[in-house]
């Protein structure tokens, strides 16, 4: 497929890196860019590409991906992360997509369908489309932990399907969580350093709480069986974890440890 380049960012991601590798051999142009991997990683990506570039991340993940896309030689690029998989079915529309020289489109959203622990997540909110296909000219992400990519030009939808494998334990589920929300506070901190204790009360409280009622409950997670319960509890244990570690790092996580209860 000419004029199509993908672009991948990693960090110890040999136990999954092969799927999305093997999944995308039909891209003439593989960019790895890696923060530093000290397992794997960087061997098997050799086995699909030479164009690996080691970068650390210094918490910007949006500067991880620019990099990539602009080592990017090809006019399209496609951006995914090491737990990503492009179905045969996406590989079919993408083609076609790209063959269809509409020069006024300049990014495409796919359809993203979400794994969690091994079950495909069809209820819970967990849906989504993301725009991972666009012009190297014409995207930028920003943003430092939760990256957003920035279009100019017309987008359009197309109906091909990601498949999204992010956590295939619970020690990788809580690992992810560990070190996600810690980025997020950091920054959190770093945006506003004093936030109203009242605030911090409601989030780390009633928020969690319903964050959890939202996806358990109204998006009806619980069709999904035990995986539902434990998707709703981690996603609300992850809001509470960034509000807890603000919290902390705001100093206001002291307390009398004289004080009888």
């Amino acid at each position: 497929m000419a004029d199509l380049s993908a672009v991948i960012i990693t960090k110890n991601e040999a136990r999954r890196i092969q799927r999305c590798l093997d999944s995308i051999r039909w891209i003439p142009e593989i960019i790895i860019v890696d923060d530093q991997s000290s397992d794997e990683t960087v061997t098997i990506c050799k086995r699909y590409t030479n164009k690996i570039i080691i970068h650390s991340l210094n918490e910007d993940f949006a500067a991880q991906r620019n990099i990539g896309t602009q080592a990017a030689t090809q006019q399209w690029v496609l951006q995914l992360d090491a737990d990503e998989k492009v179905t045969e079915q996406a590989r079919c529309v993408i083609e076609e997509a790209l063959m269809s020289k509409k020069r006024e489109i300049t990014a495409f959203s796919l359809i993203r369908e979400n794994h969690f622990l091994g079950r495909r997540m069809r209820f819970g909110g967990w849906s989504e489309r993301a725009v991972k296909l666009f012009k190297r000219e014409n995207g930028r992400y920003e943003g430092r932990v939760h990256e957003s990519l920035h279009v100019s030009g017309r987008v359009n939808n197309l109906n091909a399907v990601i498949e999204h494998y992010p956590f295939d334990t619970f020690s990788d589920c809580l690992e992810k969580l560990n070190r996600y929300t810690s980025l997020e506070a950091k920054m959190m901190m770093e945006q506003n350093p004093s936030v109203p204790p009242k605030e911090c009360d409601y989030q780390m409280t009633w928020r969690t709480l319903k964050l959890f009622w939202k996806i358990y409950v109204k998006k009806q997670g619980f069709r999904e069986g035990l995986p539902g319960l434990v998707f709703a509890s981690f996603w609300a244990l992850g809001h509470f974890m960034k509000w807890t570690k603000y919290w902390e790092l705001t100093g206001k996580c002291v307390w009398d440890l004289t004080e009888e209860f």
